[in-house]
């Protein structure tokens, strides 16, 4: 028997359009033996029918259905079904070059750092109009998920080390940016390398709806600052006048819909936020909040 090295641990929620190729991808790295663990957290659509058709044909891979619990608490329930020394993180609507685990962990494996990450992640869906402003509006080189002076050192992370995360206590299972509060939470700067060379490619929302979703979870769950200028900046006039700007200055007169749709459910996921903060520090809304 193998000893298992790396755990590849996937949270997937409603991925049936991603989850095959994301699969097929990893299963064939040029890193063996590893670990395949997904947990559909709860998916509607059709990826854990796909899951299943996964697992007999590959029936080393281990698959978890769960109700929809986020995707933090998902991974860390894949943790707690894992044995790999090094763990590697993949969200499902990616897809890899065959190298990308090899060169992820490779540092880790010699001791040299205890986390690592890539930036070399490009958009997998360029040519999708709403991919395309997805790009502009968070001020990316277009075809780049990362800026091209993105830092080589912080501590985000796709590969850590399992003592590591375990004496992290795995992802913290509120707010936004999961990857940053494992480290943070150790009290270390910098821990995270960028490996060159890891390729990935990752799909941007391609629909409104999925844009409305992407913008909602930030602003509900801390991945922006519930400040007074924000809330001026992604007020509808606002948003209205910025938008009209950059869809004339970058040729792109979808942009003005994707804008308004993201700003405002951004605003709305801010303003649901800012309610429960209230609830916890004042009786009556807290009152209110037991009976909704």
């Amino acid at each position: 028997m193998h000893k298992t090295f790396v755990s590849m641990i996937i949270a997937a929620f409603n991925e049936e359009k991603y989850i095959e190729h994301c699969l097929t991808t990893l299963l064939t790295q040029s890193l063996r033996p590893i670990e395949l663990i997904v947990v559909d957290d709860g998916s509607t659509d059709r990826t854990w029918e796909i899951l299943q058709l996964f697992k007999k044909n590959y029936p080393h891979i281990q698959i978890f259905r769960k109700k929809h619990v986020e995707q933090a608490t998902a991974r860390n329930f894949g943790f707690t079904k894992s044995q790999g020394e090094i763990l590697v993180f993949p969200d499902a609507d990616y897809y890899f070059d065959r190298f990308f685990v090899e060169k992820l962990v490779k540092p880790i494996m010699s001791g040299k750092v205890i986390a690592t990450y890539t930036n070399d992640e490009y958009v997998a869906n360029p040519d999708n109009v709403w991919s395309q402003c997805w790009n502009i509006n968070a001020y990316l080189p277009p075809g780049r998920r990362v800026p091209l002076d993105n830092p080589v050192r912080g501590n985000n992370f796709r590969a850590i080390a399992r003592s590591t995360f375990k004496k992290a206590g795995g992802f913290s299972e509120t707010g936004y940016s999961n990857d940053i509060t494992v480290l943070n939470k150790l009290g270390v700067k910098n821990a995270g390398l960028a490996v060159p060379g890891a390729i990935c490619y990752h799909y941007n929302p391609d629909t409104l709806i999925k844009v409305s979703g992407a913008a909602y979870r930030k602003g509900s769950k801390g991945g922006m600052p519930l400040t007074l200028v924000n809330f001026i900046i992604y007020s509808p006039l606002n948003s209205f006048r910025k938008a009209l700007f950059v869809a004339i200055k970058e040729n792109k007169p979808y942009y003005v819909i994707f804008k308004i749709v993201f700003d405002l459910s951004l605003l709305t996921g801010m303003i649901v936020r800012l309610f429960f903060i209230l609830v916890k520090n004042d009786p009556q809304l807290k009152s209110l909040g037991a009976k909704m």
